[in-house]
């Protein structure tokens, strides 16, 4: 499959707006799964980077079509590109974190990112507002070769 994230009218924008980190597939191996999620939690990557988790990863219902017992899907929200990029590739993730879920497989996910848009008109007033009250500075990541 062509990776097209870099052909995106939307990826310069997104730089500056929230994007929505969608992890989406099968968990193999609840062991493995969940030394990679701890390992994930206690990087501190999220913390630094302002990403954090909307969903829990096993629907409440399903409306329509078939869901495997072990379908997951995360959404984790980020402020910006940026960090969410530096998020996958840094080398925490890469060298210590991702290994987790690769070997032994312990899951067979897709990982998009989409720009998050802004509140529709109709709710303001409704919903708070989708900005970051903070600024998480991703420079401080080690980020390996590309």
């Amino acid at each position: 499959m062509t990776n097209t994230a870099n052909t995106s009218p939307d990826r310069i924008e997104a730089n500056d707006t929230p994007v929505l980190m969608i992890v989406d597939g099968e968990s193999l191996n609840r062991d493995q799964m969940m030394a990679y999620t701890k390992a994930l939690l206690s990087s501190g990557l999220y913390n630094t980077l302002g990403g954090y988790y909307l969903n829990m990863a096993r629907p409440i219902d399903t409306f329509e079509g078939e869901t495997p017992d072990n379908h997951v899907t995360l959404i984790v929200r980020f402020p910006s590109l940026r960090n969410a990029q530096t998020f996958w590739y840094s080398r925490t993730y890469q060298d210590t974190i991702k290994p987790l879920r690769l070997d032994p497989v312990a899951g067979n996910f897709t990982v998009r990112v989409y720009r998050e848009v802004d509140v529709a008109t109709h709710m303001t007033g409704k919903v708070g507002s989708n900005a970051f009250m903070t600024e998480f500075d991703p420079t401080g990541v080690a980020v390996k070769d590309r």
